[in-house]
């Protein structure tokens, strides 16, 4: 009786382990120095239709702080408290969590479409992330396209080669390898 129940202490902790493990979230941490370097995405070059996703947690709300950027002419910046700036060629576009071609969605509500085309421009400078940005970033993902209107029940989730669209991720950071030195693209193209 005592080695089965042994076994069975052993494995409820080995369970609750496991358990403990599985909702650890991970992101990337910056202070205001820090910053990541991804190098020349030339996938980017020319799209017209394309979705960038990231979760950000400032610590503290820095006007002008970069969230990423590719050169001048493609970035998303804190604005004004509670303002993202996204920069598209010429372009700057202002959204501010209230209400065509560019749906900005908060917590999967849109809060701005604009009817206007916005074309990654061509550029060899590296995309970056960070830059006088305080907080954290997470789960970032560019896609070569919209993504489909069924999409929506799907945006918490991490995802996996299986998902309809995987083919038309450029990039894809968990940033979950805790215990690896490298930044890791789960596309397999720009760790």
């Amino acid at each position: 009786m005592y080695k089965i129940l042994s076994i069975l202490s052993l494995a409820i902790l080995l369970c609750s382990a496991s358990l403990k493990a599985q909702v650890d979230n991970y992101a990337l941490k910056f202070n205001k120095e820090g910053n990541v370097s991804f190098g020349t995405m030339n996938e980017m070059n020319e799209l017209s239709a394309y979705t960038v996703q990231f979760w950000i947690c400032p610590s503290s709300w820095t006007e002008r702080a970069t969230i990423f950027s590719r050169g001048e002419t493609f970035s998303a910046k804190l604005g004004v408290e509670g303002e993202l700036l996204f920069t598209i060629g010429q372009e700057l576009v202002s959204v501010i969590n209230g209400d065509g071609n560019l749906v900005v969605r908060i917590n999967n509500e849109v809060v701005k479409t604009e009817s206007r085309s916005f074309v990654i421009p061509t550029s060899t400078d590296a995309f970056m992330l960070g830059g006088n940005f305080d907080g954290r970033i997470d789960e970032l993902r560019i896609w070569r396209t919209v993504l489909s209107s069924d999409y929506n029940y799907r945006w918490q989730n991490t995802l996996n080669q299986y998902h309809p669209q995987w083919k038309d991720l450029i990039a894809y950071y968990k940033f979950d390898q805790n215990f690896c030195p490298n930044i890791v693209d789960y596309t397999f193209h720009h760790h």
